[in-house]
């Protein structure tokens, strides 16, 4: 159920399996062959795994190359590392500027829903504020010209926090 193409039913077979245990299917997440199947498996491990493990998975997130054409993988990835943020211990200053560098590589995407979840990650991350912040400004600046005020306030909202790469 965890490849099936309804997302409904990948998020019911996702929840049967964080009811239980991690160490029952922990191992699961490294062996899955199935991409979808493994995004599902490494957010069901963010959302309930001990925060040792959560943080090994950031580790192996952060250096896989994000892969933005295969949308439903890459939002579903996306959740997995904004959570994952939240629950790692530790977090190291090393996973955060791979992680950085990894998803700078590919935003902004053109995939609006995928390039906000994306601008949200990277403005949690102080490693990537001196490129980020311009290209987000650039959003920003898009969108106001577009008179597309929720997308304007979005960037706006998201870099409201961010304290460097501001030029």
């Amino acid at each position: 159920w965890l490849a099936a193409e309804d997302a409904s039913s990948r998020n019911t077979a996702r929840s049967v399996i964080e009811s239980r245990p991690p160490e029952k299917w922990i191992d699961s997440v490294t062996s899955a062959k199935d991409a979808r199947v493994r995004a599902e498996l490494e957010l069901a491990l963010a959302r309930v795994g001990a925060p040792e493990g959560v943080a090994e998975l950031l580790v192996r997130l952060a250096e896989r190359p994000f892969v933005p054409k295969e949308r439903e993988i890459a939002l579903v990835t996306s959740r997995t590392l904004e959570l994952a943020l939240l629950h790692a211990a530790p977090v190291t200053a090393e996973t955060r500027t791979t992680l950085a560098a990894t998803l700078l590589a590919v935003f902004p995407t053109g995939d609006q829903d995928l390039d906000r979840q994306l601008g949200v990650l990277l403005a949690s991350l102080p490693e990537a504020a001196g490129t980020f912040v311009p290209r987000a400004l650039e959003r920003l600046a898009a969108a106001s010209k577009a008179g597309d005020g929720a997308e304007a306030f979005h960037w706006a909202f998201v870099l409201r926090g961010v304290t460097g790469g501001w030029n």
